[in-house]
């Protein structure tokens, strides 16, 4: 996987081999013996982008290689993971995209439940007038008002 990227990290170019790790797309407990070395399942990363990326702190878009970080970053964090990079320097190759694509959909789904979407029904949406259910803890109805 080191030696698609010729020996340097996807985000910074940084080239010491001792600091890069090949951080796997798919999890390696998650893997096929073949997936588990497959070098297109994933993307050499320095050791802390690494940490971040096998976190689904970071992801990467397949498409266009941009970074993207959890919330739990800040700005100024993502400064000093990443620099000032904003994506890989060379777009994923088509078999990479694929672990890449799947990583990337791990990463959004992790997002959407620790940032669930906040939504109001209001009871006009429901065809409910207000106040003609009484509820009971954990959210269900019990009666409608007569």
């Amino acid at each position: 996987m080191i030696e698609l990227r010729e020996g340097q990290c996807a985000v910074t170019g940084a080239y010491t081999l001792r600091a890069l790790v090949a951080s796997h797309a798919k999890p390696w407990t998650d893997s096929t013996d073949v997936e588990k070395l497959d070098p297109s399942n994933g993307l050499p990363l320095a050791g802390t982008l690494d940490k971040v990326y096998d976190g689904y702190l970071m992801s990467v878009d397949p498409e266009t290689g941009e970074l993207l970080f959890s919330d739990a970053i800040d700005e100024a964090e993502r400064a000093r993971l990443a620099g000032n990079h904003t994506r890989l320097r060379e777009t994923s190759m088509a078999e990479q995209a694929v672990y890449v694509g799947a990583h990337y959909e791990r990463f959004h789904l992790r997002r959407m439940r620790s940032n669930p979407p906040s939504c109001a029904i209001s009871p006009e949406v429901l065809r409910v007038p207000a106040g003609s259910l009484t509820w009971r803890a954990g959210g269900r109805p019990i009666s409608r008002a007569a």
